[in-house]
């Protein structure tokens, strides 16, 4: 897994142009463009992510925005949470559904890295971006994401 820092402009301006792409690409409407993997073909797909946080946070929260096929939204997690604490804020996002499931391991943050990986039926990894939210102290506080298929 390959791991990069992105500020949340620059991953904003990266989805912003890649889903213009797509939108060229297909013929979408505007907004119909969504992240999945080629390939996957409707079956059941398992993702893994690890969230690092770097520069040793001591108080806020990452961002990370979801696009699932039901919506879209953003979750905040706490600087400090356990791996228990994420499955359940990811669980009771509005857009989950009972058709995915999220297994979470490592933590707790900040010491550790946290790994989700996610399977479900005609998943078609629709992915996680995540962001440095409000995560402040230590030296230049952020969070850096891998994502491997499965």
């Amino acid at each position: 897994m390959k791991g990069v820092i992105l500020s949340v402009e620059a991953a904003d301006q990266i989805q912003k142009v890649v889903r213009e792409q797509l939108r060229r690409e297909r013929g979408l409407q505007p907004r119909q463009a969504r992240w999945h993997k080629k390939g996957s073909g409707g079956g059941t797909c398992d993702e893994l992510i690890r969230w690092i946080l770097v520069g040793n946070p001591t108080s806020g929260s990452m961002s990370v925005s979801w696009t699932l096929p039901d919506g879209s939204d953003t979750i905040l997690i706490p600087y400090n949470s356990t791996a228990g604490a994420v499955k359940t804020l990811i669980e009771a996002h509005d857009d989950w559904s009972g058709s995915y499931t999220a297994t979470v391991t490592g933590g707790p943050f900040p010491i550790n890295s946290i790994s989700v990986r996610i399977s479900g039926f005609n998943l078609n990894s629709y992915l996680p971006t995540a962001s440095a939210g409000t995560l402040a102290g230590g030296a230049r506080s952020g969070v850096r994401q891998e994502i491997a298929s499965g």
